[in-house]
């Protein structure tokens, strides 16, 4: 079977996650940079924690403005040389990712989105859960009226790539 629909995750595959300048900044406020990416971080990319109560958390952690954590943390997601040209691919294409949504609404300035993958992606702060959880597979399943083996599932981490062969996905570690 051909593939019908491309399902990218966009940490590691579409974008660098670049953590050096939070990094610094931790250092200088003698805090271990687990204080940034706690549970709060994860229940931030599960759409639970609201944008401002994250950023205003973590600002007054490290002793910064709001508007400066602000703009470190969404600089620290940078394209990738797949997603400067991504918009080019023919087979429709999703992102299917575990991401919040500050990084996901500053990627969407930089790299070209077509409607298609704007609309259906299945991002984790939309669903309330992080991959590989189930319930984003089965969202998956149902972007397209087509079989998961005519979806192929490109990711950065095995426990992804792990999970979409389970469900019956194609899939490619990247």
């Amino acid at each position: 079977m051909t593939i019908q629909l491309i399902a990218f995750d966009i940490g590691g595959v579409l974008a660098r996650v670049d953590k050096s300048e939070l990094l610094v900044l931790c250092q200088r406020a003698k805090l271990p940079i687990q204080e940034i990416f706690d549970n709060d971080f994860l229940d931030f990319q599960k759409g639970i924690v609201p944008q401002e109560q994250f950023i205003d958390n973590k600002s007054l952690k490290l002793s910064l403005p709001t508007r400066q954590f602000e703009h470190i943390f969404k600089s620290m997601m940078r394209p990738t040389q797949i997603g400067n040209f991504i918009y080019k691919i023919k087979t429709p294409w999703i992102f299917f990712s575990t991401i919040n949504t500050l990084h996901y609404h500053h990627l969407l300035r930089q790299i070209n989105v077509p409607y298609f993958a704007r609309h259906n992606s299945i991002l984790s702060f939309q669903e309330k859960q992080l991959k590989p959880h189930e319930q984003l597979f089965r969202k998956l399943s149902n972007v397209l009226p087509i079989s998961p083996s005519q979806i192929l599932v490109i990711d950065d981490k095995p426990i992804n790539i792990h999970a979409a062969l389970q469900y019956g996905y194609k899939a490619q570690i990247f």
